[in-house]
C-alpha cells in the first residue's frame, strides 16, 4: 500500500475510535425517524456477499435501510453496469478492464456484475439509489446519454435517485436530469467544491464525516441543499451525523447502523 494510503487509512481508523469512545446525546425521536442510511455498494464483505452485487443491496434491503450507493462504468458496447474499479484484479484477478469488455463477455465470464438497468429494474421504488458516476471518457455521448435515460426513466430524480460524482464535469453531457439530482463528492478538503455546489445549485454534497464542518452543513442548508457523509461505523458516530443534520448517512455496515437505529426507536 502507497505511504499516503497508509497514512489515510491510519487517519480514518484513528477518526473512527475517536468518535466511537465520545458519548453522544440521544437523538429526538423525529430525528431518528428521518434518519436516512445508505448501504455503501450494499451490505457486503468480499468473502460471502461481493460489493456491488445484487446480493449485496438485496440484503441492505431486507434490512430496511433506506437507499443504496453503486458505481457505475460503461462497457465497450456502450452498457452502464455497476462496478467500482477500472479493471476486475481486486475483485476478480483478472487484468481486464470493464471498458475493454462487452457487456455478453462480462456476463459470461463475471456473472455476478449486474447492468445498472437490473438493479433498476429490481431496486428502484423500493431503495433509494444514489448512482456514482465514475470517471471515464464518454465514447459516444448521445448515445450513453440516451441509454441511461431509458434505464432511469421509471424513477423521478431526487425522489427515487441522486446521481453523484467526484468529477462533476462527467455530469455536464446529463442535461435531462436536473440540478437538484446531482451531488458531488469531495473526497478530501471539501472548501471548494462546497463553494461550487452552492454556486451550481446542485442537489447536495458528501465528503467523509470528520471533513465536513458545522457551519459548511448549516450552509448548504440554507440553500437548500442536503449534505452525505461516510463512512459510519458505531452508534455515536451515527447519533452524532443525525444531532447535526446530516442527511444522508452513509455506512459499509447500513443492516448493522439500521439495526441500532430501530432498537432506538
Amino acid at each position: 500500500m502507497p505511504l499516503p494510503s497508509i497514512i489515510e487509512q491510519s487517519l480514518l481508523r484513528w477518526a473512527d475510535a475517536f468518535f466511537d469512545r465520545r458519548p453522544q446525546s440521544t437523538p429526538l425521536k423525529k430525528h431518528l425517524q428521518q434518519c436516512k442510511i445508505i448501504s455503501h455498494r450494499g451490505q457486503h464483505d468480499n468473502l460471502v456477499t461481493g460489493e456491488n452485487t445484487m446480493a449485496a443491496f438485496e440484503q441492505a434491503a431486507a434490512a430496511g435501510v433506506w437507499g443504496i450507493e453503486l458505481d457505475l462504468r460503461w462497457t465497450r458496447d456502450l452498457e452502464p453496469v455497476v462496478f467500482h474499479d477500472q479493471d476486475l484484479w481486486r475483485r476478480h484477478g483478472s487484468r481486464k478492464t470493464i471498458s475493454a469488455m462487452s457487456f455478453s463477455e462480462i456476463r459470461k465470464q463475471f456473472p455476478a456484475i449486474p447492468a445498472l438497468s437490473e438493479v433498476v429494474h429490481c431496486f428502484g421504488g423500493r431503495l433509494h439509489l444514489m448512482v456514482e458516476i465514475k470517471r471515464q471518457p464518454w465514447l459516444n455521448q448521445a448515445k450513453q446519454v440516451r441509454r441511461l435515460q431509458a434505464i432511469m426513466s421509471p424513477l423521478k430524480p431526487s425522489a427515487d435517485y441522486h446521481l453523484i460524482t467526484c468529477h462533476p464535469e462527467i455530469l455536464a453531457p446529463i442535461g435531462h436530469i436536473p440540478l437538484h439530482a446531482n451531488v458531488a463528492i469531495a473526497e478530501y478538503c471539501p472548501v471548494l467544491r462546497s463553494r461550487w455546489v452552492r454556486r451550481r445549485s446542485w442537489g447536495g454534497l458528501c465528503s467523509h464525516y470528520l471533513l465536513l464542518p458545522d457551519h459548511m452543513v448549516r450552509s448548504h442548508h440554507r440553500y437548500g441543499q442536503q449534505v452525505g457523509t461516510g463512512y459510519i461505523q458505531s452508534r455515536n458516530c451515527l447519533f452524532r451525523e443525525i444531532n447535526r443534520g446530516i442527511d444522508w448517512i452513509f455506512s459499509n455496515d447500513a443492516v448493522g447502523m439500521q439495526r441500532m437505529l430501530n432498537d432506538q426507536l
